[in-house]
C-alpha cells in the first residue's frame, strides 16, 4: 500500500523481537527488497516507544468508545477500525494542526488521500444478544446490582475513600457512573456481580479540582547509568514490577461528586 497508494518505499522497519517479525519468510522478504529490520532489546519497550505509544492511543480510544457505547467485547475488532479512521482524521498539534492523513500525503507527496470506506460505529442497530443459560438470565434479572451497589458504597466509606458532606458554595461536583462488572467461574457460571463507582474526570476543571497530573518514568540514561554501576562496582541487581502504584496517590485537592444514582 506504501509503494503503490503512496508512492514511497519501506527503507526501515522496527520492531520487537516477536515471532511474526522474525520468521524466515518475513525476513527474506525484507532482504529481497532491501529494508533494513530493527529490532528492539528484549523487555525495553520503551525504544520502541512511538510504536507502544501509538498502540495506547488506540486501546484507550477504543475502551472508551466501547464503555460509552454500552457495546460488548466481541465489538472490539469495529471499534478499532473506527477509531484509527477517526484519529487519522483529526488536527494534531504535532503536525501544525493538520490531520495526519494530510501530513503523511504530503511528505510523500501522494496524488490523493485515499479513498477508504467510512466506519460508523456510534450508531448501532439492534443485534441479537448471545444465548446465555436460564441460570445466567435469572441472576442478571435479579435487581442483585442493588446489594453489589451496596457493598462498594460500604467499601468506600469505610476505607474513607469518600465522605458524605453537603456541597459547599462556590463549588461544581464532579458527576460519576456506575461500571458494572460480571465475574465468570471457569465452567461459565456466574461467580458474582461486581459494581464499581467511577468518577467522571473529564468533567473536572484544570486549578479547580486538580492541579499537576503527572507519572514519574525513569529515562533511558539514567537506567543506562545504573546498569554501569552495577556492572563496575558487582553490585547485586534485581527486576520486579510494581503493579498498582497509581492507585495510592494522595489527593491533596478538596473534589465534590455528585451522589451516585441507585443508591
Amino acid at each position: 500500500m506504501i509503494r503503490t497508494q503512496y508512492k514511497a518505499q519501506v527503507q526501515v522497519l522496527r520492531s520487537d523481537n516477536g515471532g511474526e517479525y522474525l520468521s524466515s519468510d518475513i525476513q527474506q522478504y525484507l532482504a529481497t527488497h532491501g529494508i533494513v529490520h530493527q529490532t528492539t532489546c528484549p523487555s525495553t519497550p520503551q525504544q520502541n516507544r512511538v510504536s507502544e505509544r501509538k498502540n495506547r492511543h488506540l486501546l484507550e480510544v477504543v475502551r472508551a468508545s466501547l464503555i460509552e457505547a454500552h457495546m460488548p467485547l466481541f465489538y472490539w475488532g469495529e471499534a478499532l477500525a473506527s477509531t484509527a479512521f477517526l484519529i487519522n482524521r483529526i488536527p494534531s498539534s504535532i503536525v501544525k494542526f493538520q490531520t495526519p492523513s494530510q501530513a503523511l500525503t504530503k511528505a510523500v507527496l501522494a496524488s490523493a488521500v485515499p479513498n477508504l470506506p467510512h466506519h460508523v460505529f456510534w450508531l448501532c442497530g439492534i443485534c441479537t444478544p448471545p444465548q446465555t443459560s436460564t441460570h445466567v438470565q435469572e441472576v442478571l434479572a435479579d435487581p442483585t446490582w442493588k446489594a453489589s451497589m451496596n457493598e462498594e458504597m460500604e467499601s468506600l466509606l469505610k476505607k474513607k475513600t469518600l465522605e458524605l458532606v453537603n456541597l459547599s458554595t462556590g463549588k461544581k461536583p464532579v458527576r460519576c457512573r456506575w461500571v458494572y462488572i460480571v465475574k465468570y467461574k471457569a465452567n461459565g457460571t456466574i461467580e458474582r456481580l461486581k459494581a464499581r463507582l467511577v468518577a467522571k474526570g473529564y468533567t473536572q476543571t484544570y486549578g479547580i479540582d486538580y492541579m499537576e497530573t503527572f507519572a514519574p518514568v525513569p529515562k533511558i540514561n539514567t537506567i543506562q547509568v545504573l546498569l554501569s554501576l552495577d556492572a563496575n562496582l558487582d553490585w547485586p541487581l534485581q527486576q520486579f514490577n510494581v503493579k498498582n502504584t497509581l492507585l495510592h496517590g494522595d489527593l491533596l485537592e478538596e473534589v465534590y461528586m455528585d451522589l451516585p444514582p441507585n443508591v
